[in-house]
């Protein structure tokens, strides 16, 4: 019969990870997240591309004169990290909605963050619990932002 370990307070929880030597974080996730962003922006990219020629077909073919009128650059905090896409626009017609307007992080974190300041974080130390979530800390500003007035 296998004997199974069970802890039964935090410390000694602690004390049995420590003793299995697992090594930092960056070990235990590998270049998933580089890669899954990475995937993550070219699908966005290549929906908004898309989105874009639509327009374009659809107003030329009523007669309204419309052109691409270069990109502009967003940052979109996500479960995996920051990704920063290049919403391209025409004159009349952007794809933002893609990512919802003007959006800087998606919902699911706007919900962790407030998770973590009602079960009794400060905003300060909200940004220091997501950090090894999102890999990277969320400001203080941020999280007072969100939070509903």
């Amino acid at each position: 019969m296998e004997k199974q370990a069970v802890t039964r307070t935090l410390p000694e929880a602690v004390r049995v990870i420590k003793e299995m030597n697992l090594g930092s974080a960056e070990e235990w996730t590998g270049d998933y997240r580089e890669t899954a962003r990475t995937t993550v922006a070219n699908v966005l990219k290549e929906q908004m591309e898309k989105r874009v020629a639509s327009h374009l077909s659809r107003v030329f073919q009523k007669g309204i004169p419309d052109r691409r009128n270069g990109s502009h650059i967003r940052h979109v905090l996500t479960e995996l990290g920051t990704i920063i896409l290049s919403i391209p626009r025409t004159r009349l017609f952007s794809p933002k909605g893609i990512i919802a307007a003007y959006t800087r992080r998606i919902r699911e974190i706007d919900h962790l963050i407030i998770a973590c300041f009602l079960l009794g974080l400060s905003t300060r130390k909200v940004g220091v619990a997501l950090c090894g979530l999102l890999g990277e800390q969320i400001s203080p500003q941020t999280v007072s932002r969100v939070l509903p007035q």
